[in-house]
């Protein structure tokens, strides 16, 4: 997927456009590129074993009702003025900087159907993205802002927390009480990923993901997958409540 919109801050109030590809913006913007698959629509290949161990584990964290994800070398930020430009899944163009991105999902059938993200890194100001109810609102200062679809890094709803579609399997590696899965697959055009997924013991122990980008593109990502026994605390209400934070820019 690749596509993009800024969102311009002017006197206080803001409006959305799109210029080709690529995002602009004198406030929060978005880019949104090419690398996670939504949902295993591709059956995977390799070895089966590993394969069968991934698809257990995924199916056990698919029962939890949210996760913390902390990731870096994802996204990366540039300070516009007083505000952030942010984008993700691709090498940094000129300017930005990697940024750490601390991520609360509500989880329904191992799918994220709502989360909160904070971006951060150092001498920049934070980003914060939320999604919900097919809403997604950004926001890099004190009042939230209601953005389009391109700007959820994380989709609509229609991704899984762990996905295996169209992926490559290696045989599965044990080192004491932990097993590793690694699988291989198309990252951008020309560029292709090798992922290690971590599991320690225990019934959902917290997941390790290295992934490492290779051939027209480079990257290194490094994540972690906490379970969480309850759904997260949001900036939004649940449903049936209308999914916007307060206070919205422009709103009186």
């Amino acid at each position: 997927m690749t596509g993009a919109h800024p969102i311009v801050e002017r006197r206080g109030r803001r409006y959305c456009e799109f210029v080709g590809r690529l995002c602009v913006a004198v406030a929060v913007t978005a880019a949104l590129a090419a690398g996670v698959a939504s949902g295993a629509l591709i059956p995977p290949t390799g070895d089966h074993a590993a394969s069968a161990f991934y698809k257990q584990e995924a199916d056990k964290y698919a029962l939890l009702p949210g996760a913390r994800i902390v990731e870096t070398g994802y996204f990366f930020g540039r300070p516009v003025g007083s505000s952030v430009s942010y984008m993700w899944g691709r090498p940094p163009a000129t300017g930005y900087r990697a940024q750490t991105a601390d991520i609360l999902v509500r989880l329904y059938r191992g799918r994220i159907v709502a989360y909160a993200a904070t971006l951060t890194a150092p001498k920049m100001r934070r980003v914060r993205i939320v999604m919900a109810g097919s809403s997604v609102y950004v926001t890099s200062g004190k009042c939230w802002n209601k953005a389009g679809d391109a700007s959820s890094p994380l989709g609509m709803g229609e991704m899984y927390l762990f996905n295996d579609g169209g992926t490559h399997f290696l045989p599965l590696v044990k080192d004491g009480a932990s097993k590793s899965t690694i699988f291989t697959y198309s990252w951008a055009k020309g560029a292709r990923a090798r992922e290690t997924n971590t599991f320690g013991s225990g019934p959902r122990p917290t997941v390790k993901t290295s992934i490492t980008v290779t051939g027209s593109q480079h990257m290194r990502i490094e994540k972690t997958v906490t379970p969480l026994t309850k759904a997260p605390d949001l900036p939004v209400p649940p449903p049936p409540a209308q999914p916007q934070p307060k206070p919205l820019c422009g709103s009186k």
